[in-house]
């Protein structure tokens, strides 16, 4: 009892920055238990999520326990080995969200072999760090330490580890944007913007890392090293899987048809495209029969103007034809040589720039108008309509109203 009272009425001090640092794990371990109790879509998603998010905290954890008991917590040297899950952890989560229908196979654990390695690398240098022959020396010896040596391996793994799947995962979202392009006028919910610019800080900071290695090795000082760039990236991970993460499982892909290419050239003439050959690469649909759904296709988008609804997607389109998804995406593909969120955002554009200079809509906003149009957000509407005019759609406004008076 007497040494219960003790530990409760001692003080404890800690550091400042360990103390942050255990704050914000805290804050992880609450997200995490929200995430695993949470209904979301995606199980699978939502499960490795929370194991990223686990393993960022276990990383913390393991720092402020060294920073703060010194040479007595080398044993949590261990938990560092968890940094080589981070690499798979981030490239599978990426694709339970690009691909609807996918299921974790056995072969997979493979990629996660590289953490039992580094334990068992750990284990082989104990005690740390007065074992030999298990470390990779610097260029100059007086620029790092035995045990910073014993470290180094373990710290190369994970550069090779943190490059190599965020390269795996920038070549994931490329295929993804244009099959979410081929069925929906509006991605802003679903393009990942969030996940690449996320690959694309670990791969940065990852080579910032590097470099200050590099020159620790060479003997230079620095008050910033390589490890203080890995901190600043897991710390940026965590953000972005907060701040995204969470809503992203709760998005319903609904996946509608993958966009076929046309097999055979096209020649345009004047206002049309005429097809060579009889068929396109992966269906049926014959010349004829594509010149059919591109009558019906414009007759539809000047009478019904159904690119005003918002969130449409082809499969929407193709109800209203009574076509097939893959004839429809097949036809829009040849003849207006688009996309089909790009044929309907230009037809929202063409939409926007009647609105703007009807004298009936003068009342609207270009807000407004841009949401009359069918587009669900200023960025978007803003971006496509530069892109077509190369101004505004303010500035077109004003032109164009100067002109006529």
């Amino acid at each position: 009892m007497s040494t219960l009272t003790g530990l409760l009425t001692s003080e404890i001090h800690l550091h400042v920055y360990s103390l942050l640092v255990l704050l914000c794990t805290a804050f992880l371990l609450g997200l995490l238990f929200l995430i695993w109790q949470s209904n979301a879509n995606h199980s699978i998603s939502k499960r490795i999520l929370a194991l990223m998010l686990a393993s960022i905290a276990l990383m913390a954890l393991s720092f402020v326990l060294r920073r703060e008991l010194g040479p007595a917590a080398d044993w949590s040297y261990l938990l560092t080995s968890v940094q080589m899950a981070y690499g798979p952890l981030f490239y599978f989560y990426t694709r339970t969200l690009t691909e609807s229908n996918f299921v974790w196979l056995r072969r997979y654990w493979w990629h996660f072999l590289p953490l039992p390695v580094s334990v068992m690398l750990w284990w082989l240098q104990w005690p740390f760090p007065t074992a030999y022959g298990q470390y990779l020396p610097c260029l100059l010896e007086a620029s790092c330490s035995l045990a910073y040596m014993n470290r180094l391996p373990h710290i190369i793994m994970t550069w090779i580890s943190l490059v190599c799947y965020a390269v795996l995962v920038l070549r994931l979202l490329t295929p993804y944007e244009e099959k979410i392009k081929s069925s929906h006028s509006a991605i802003e919910d679903i393009n990942l913007r969030w996940v690449k610019a996320l690959s694309w800080t670990l791969l940065i900071l990852t080579t910032l890392a590097i470099i200050f290695e590099l020159g620790r090795h060479l003997g230079l000082k620095s008050m910033v090293t390589g490890g203080h760039m890995q901190a600043l990236a897991l710390f940026l991970v965590s953000f972005l899987l907060v701040r995204y993460g969470m809503q992203q499982m709760e998005i319903k892909h609904e996946e509608s048809s993958l966009q076929v290419e046309p097999t055979e050239e096209t020649v345009a003439l004047k206002d049309k495209q005429v097809y060579k050959g009889k068929k396109y690469q992966t269906s049926s649909l014959s010349v004829q029969q594509a010149a059919n759904v591109w009558e019906k296709l414009q007759q539809l988008m000047a009478t019904e103007m159904p690119y005003r609804q918002q969130g449409l997607k082809v499969l929407d389109l193709a109800k209203m034809l009574h076509v097939s998804v893959n004839h429809l995406s097949e036809t829009i593909n040849g003849y207006a040589q688009l996309s089909f969120y790009d044929f309907i955002n230009q037809h929202r554009v063409d939409e926007a720039a009647r609105l703007l200079l009807d004298p009936r809509a003068g009342h609207l906003s270009v807000t407004d108008i841009g949401f009359q149009a069918g587009f669900n957000s200023n960025s978007t509407f803003f971006s496509h309509f530069k892109k077509s005019f190369g101004q505004t759609p303010k500035q077109y406004r004003q032109k164009n109203m100067t002109n006529t008076s």
